[in-house]
């Protein structure tokens, strides 16, 4: 019994989707074997998936389907399918079922689509499990695991002591990709106001005397006199200071005559 997969859903034209599934045909009918189909159906097949779906119905050929978990599929290719089956990833799931089927005759039919990552995890599955894997809008093109050299890695040289520089710091500015600088403050629209850091004034700390030191006394400030400081002058005090000045002027006006006298009389 042989099992045949498709999957993909490759830009092939019909003619040449029908020309490869007639081809494989030929080749089974030669070993006189029967055979039927499973197929990925995601229920919005190319146009190279449904020459495949078209050829099947034209040749009464049993097949089952592998549908969406999710999908609510009620079309003419769900009903005329012998069985239908659900799973997240309808590639893988085909090769699945291909790999648990009883016989040696199994072979992966390929829709090839470009940029495919389910189609591509599914054909590396297949390969993996000797399972042929051809693609069917390519003339059956056999597929095969594109072997990569990988590069030796670059030993990273020592740096000397002397020639050795440090690291160039990050400016704090960048960020690491993806933070979220924090919104900016909400302020009211303006002219930005300047703003001055307070000055910092250093206190003179205050030297406390020790057990045995006294405190030396501050002297006293000056007493400054005021005009209410001073004495009111009275009547009394101004005469009694006159007086005196008057007597003082006639005694010295006294003695100037007596002396003035005695100079003439001894000069006679």
């Amino acid at each position: 019994m042989a099992v045949l997969g498709i999957i993909g859903s490759g830009k092939a034209t019909a003619k040449i989707v029908t020309a490869g599934l007639d081809d494989r045909r030929a080749l089974i009918d030669e070993d006189k074997d029967d055979f039927w189909f499973i197929v990925a159906y995601d229920g919005k097949p190319s146009a190279s998936l449904s020459a495949a779906l078209k050829w099947l119905a034209a040749k009464k050929t049993y097949y089952e389907l592998v549908v969406p978990t999710r999908s609510k599929i009620d079309d003419d290719i769900v009903s005329d399918a012998a069985k239908v089956y659900k799973a997240a990833d309808i590639y893988a799931d085909v090769v699945k079922r291909l790999e648990d089927e009883e016989g040696d005759d199994k072979t992966l039919l390929v829709l090839y689509q470009e940029d495919d990552e389910a189609q591509d995890d599914a054909v590396r599955l297949a390969l993996a499990r000797s399972i042929d894997t051809l693609d069917l809008g390519n003339a059956l093109e056999p597929f095969e695991v594109e072997e990569g050299t990988a590069e030796p890695e670059e030993e990273e040289a020592e740096p000397d002591d002397e020639d050795e520089t440090p690291p160039a710091k990050t400016p704090a500015s960048k960020r690491a990709a993806g933070t979220v600088p924090p919104p900016p403050a909400k302020g009211k629209p303006g002219r930005p106001r300047k703003v001055v850091e307070p000055v910092e004034i250093d206190e003179p700390t205050p030297v406390l005397p020790g057990p045995e030191e006294e405190l030396e006394e501050a002297p006293e400030a000056p007493k400054r006199r005021t005009r209410a400081a001073k004495a009111p002058e009275t009547a009394e005090t101004i005469v009694a200071s006159h007086q005196d000045q008057l007597a003082d002027s006639i005694v010295d006006k006294f003695f100037a005559r007596l002396a003035a006298a005695l100079v003439a009389a001894s000069s006679d």
